[in-house]
């Protein structure tokens, strides 16, 4: 997840819907490596090792496009009013 982060972090502002929708499908398929891992015994740890992974990166990009999407709905003075209203 460092390494994603150091990768793609200057992405997440210019185009945040992207990086929501790649965090939500990305986290989908994390938690389904996770459910069929069971299945894969003598890998089993490399895969929910994989999931987990693919998890981290789900919450990195969900929490960057997040702060971007708030600050696009802010006037400048409210950014933290908008955070705390969002849930």
């Amino acid at each position: 997840s460092i390494l994603f982060s150091a990768l793609y972090g200057s992405k997440f502002d210019s185009n945040p819907k992207m990086w929501r929708m790649f965090a939500a499908l990305s986290l989908d398929l994390s938690t389904i490596l996770e459910m069929v891992s069971i299945f894969f015994p003598s890998n089993f740890l490399l895969v929910a090792s994989l999931a987990n992974a693919g998890k981290n990166i789900s919450w990195i990009a969900a929490s960057a496009s997040r702060a971007a999407i708030h600050n696009s709905f802010s006037n400048g003075q409210n950014l933290a009013d908008i955070t705390a209203k969002s849930g």
